[in-house]
């Protein structure tokens, strides 16, 4: 009888570590699929910023090619040059994701909650490589906003570039003065050169701002589709 009563005892027990185990295993696939959802909004999210970002960044990289072939052209008179000036801008491009979830997910050591070993690794790894890129712009952007200040100490064109017609205190053309301008009819001056190398670095800069969001996109694109799979599974 005693040895009948152990057993129901420890069997009891056993039940009830299963339960247990069993009821935490279904809390932490309830938790996982939260977190899941709302990375998975988030990467959506990130995925429409690229794509916007991209193609004003190409509207941009149209409008320093044709600043250049404009200027190794003839630009005969200051309508022109205004025309072509207020075309193009110097943007310090930032970027920008979503990635409160994610944090959110290694700040409370909930990373682990994600039983895919695979899908962790993309999830960490992606996030990883947006701040590889989101440092490198941030470096390239310092660098450029100096190049600019020190080019415009040689040029005097900030009331050149200005977009907005009710922004300019300029509209009469008598304020703009031939000798701000002209250097762009003449490829051999030193203020052409110092032009030609701003719009130059620009160019290159946004060019591989491009690169690195179009990769991003296709990578965030990929690990769309694996949570996805993770997420069915789990609603099963």
């Amino acid at each position: 009888m005693y040895l009948i009563e152990l057993f129901v005892i420890a069997l009891s027990i056993f039940t009830g570590l299963q339960v247990d185990n069993w009821n935490k295993y279904n809390q932490d696939r309830e938790l996982e699929l939260i977190y899941l959802t709302r990375i998975y909004r988030d990467l959506s999210s990130d995925t429409a910023y690229y794509t916007d970002r991209i193609t004003r960044t190409k509207t941009l990289l149209d409008a320093y090619r044709n600043f250049i072939v404009r200027a190794y052209g003839n630009t005969r008179n200051l309508d022109e040059f205004l025309t072509i000036m207020r075309r193009i801008d110097f943007p310090a491009e930032q970027l920008i994701t979503q990635n409160s979830t994610y944090f959110e997910l290694i700040n409370e050591g909930n990373l682990n909650l994600i039983t895919d070993d695979s899908l962790k690794w993309q999830i960490v790894e992606l996030h990883r490589q947006i701040e590889v890129a989101r440092n490198h712009f941030a470096e390239y952007n310092q660098f450029t906003a100096n190049l600019l200040m020190h080019a415009n100490t040689k040029l005097n064109l900030i009331k050149y570039l200005v977009m907005h017609e009710s922004m300019l205190p300029w509209d009469d053309h008598a304020t703009y003065r031939d000798d701000e301008w002209n250097f762009i009819n003449d490829r051999k001056s030193e203020r052409f050169r110092v032009m030609e190398n701003l719009i130059a670095m620009y160019y290159h800069k946004h060019g591989l701002f491009i690169a690195y969001m179009e990769d991003l996109k296709e990578k965030t694109i990929c690990l769309l589709k694996a949570i996805k799979t993770r997420k069915n599974s789990l609603n099963k």
